[in-house]
């Protein structure tokens, strides 16, 4: 995999609002949901050099994309079929998401709203709120064997500007099954509990 604006820089480029910037000076390590076994959010988690797995399925009755991630066994549910957002969204970490193909389907284009608040939803040290918006597109390059991918995000309170990250993935076609994330929250957070001396 090939990262130009991941896992750990995007915090670098983002342009922040004073209370975004505020924030970033006040994080360390130690605030990293992971040791808690608590998950990122979007675009974060895209960035994590874990596997992910896409399929198309018809659920409850809808043409939908699933995407299964390795990292934290977390699952995204993208409906095609749906021109715009309902009104009434649960909101959730990873939010409510549409999408639609372009290019002759070598374009994945999502749009996702419909999050809730959680600590370093967008990246390290970056948190997300209810307002945050992301435009996702996955690129089909090389006869189908890398994946383009970039996403755009936006969150007023936090954000002054998109922040636009960008990597290549690998594609392995094929029935492989993803392995599970085991996590265990004593043992991620024992070094913040070791006394010192």
């Amino acid at each position: 995999m090939h990262i130009e604006d991941g896992f750990f820089t995007a915090e670098r480029n983002a342009r922040t609002t004073a209370e975004g910037t505020e924030m970033l000076a006040k994080s360390t390590d130690d605030d990293d949901p992971l040791y808690r076994c608590e998950s990122y959010g979007i675009p974060y988690m895209s960035t994590m050099p874990f596997a992910t797995s896409f399929s198309r399925e018809e659920r409850d009755g809808q043409n939908v994309m699933i995407m299964n991630y390795v990292f934290m066994t977390n699952e995204r549910v993208i409906h095609l079929d749906m021109p715009e957002h309902p009104e009434n969204i649960e909101r959730s970490l990873t939010g409510h998401s549409i999408g639609w193909f372009e290019e002759d389907e070598k374009l994945l284009v999502i749009d996702t709203v419909g999050f809730a608040a959680a600590d370093w939803g967008t990246a390290r040290g970056i948190d997300q709120s209810e307002e945050k918006r992301i435009l996702e597109k996955y690129r089909l390059v090389d006869d189908g064997q890398r994946i383009e991918y970039t996403s755009y995000t936006t969150d007023p309170p936090y954000l002054d500007g998109p922040l636009v990250r960008s990597l290549q993935y690998g594609v392995e076609r094929g029935g492989r099954e993803l392995s599970s994330y085991e996590c265990d929250p004593s043992s991620s957070m024992r070094h913040l509990t070791i006394d010192e001396g």
